[in-house]
């Protein structure tokens, strides 16, 4: 039998040899019982991600009723003002964005409106192939810019280059019955 010391130099009754085998039974049947766990957390990832997304979603659309921004429509702002709260609110509930028709971002900077013409309020970022391109845009740009009738906003980046945003809603898509 042997003694088993620990760190703060207590001695723990002595451990008979049946005793170790139980524990290292004990120890393997943990070990096998942690896998078969950890094989079912990887194993409902992607499940779990999916109802992550549906809830972020959902959270989304209950964020547009708050805001009072009904799915896929707005009032054409009237001034400069208005424009920057219109972009952050799109920004704050859209599930997607568009810069120049390139890439369908779903994550990406914001601030809020400041007052200083210099504040950037947003800024999005993406890699295209080997080729990694950002566009941030700050309040003057944005005050600037104006709404096209398909929603589509044009004004210039912090470069002073034109940017075109286009702000989607994503909808989870339901299987329909086919028709008899």
């Amino acid at each position: 039998m042997e003694k088993t010391v620990f760190l703060n130099n207590e001695t723990q009754p002595e451990t008979s040899k049946e005793d170790e085998t139980k524990a290292q039974v004990l120890g393997f049947a943990s070990a096998v019982e942690m896998l078969t766990h950890q094989t079912w957390i990887e194993g409902n990832q992607k499940r779990f991600a999916d109802e992550k997304a549906f809830q972020s979603s959902k959270a989304a659309q209950d964020q547009r009723q708050a805001a009072n921004v009904p799915d896929s429509t707005w009032v054409r702002p009237e001034s400069g003002q208005e424009t920057m709260q219109t972009v952050v609110r799109l920004l704050e509930v859209a599930d997607a964005v568009t810069v120049d028709d390139g890439a369908v971002l779903t994550t990406w900077d914001s601030s809020p409106i400041s007052g200083d013409p210099e504040n950037q309020i947003a800024h999005f970022s993406w890699c295209d192939e080997d080729y990694n391109f950002g566009c941030s845009l700050d309040e003057a740009g944005v005050a600037g810019g104006s709404f096209a009738e398909d929603g589509t906003f044009s004004c210039t980046d912090t470069e002073g280059e034109p940017v075109t945003l286009k702000f989607y809603e994503l909808k989870v898509l339901q299987q329909r019955a086919k028709p008899n």
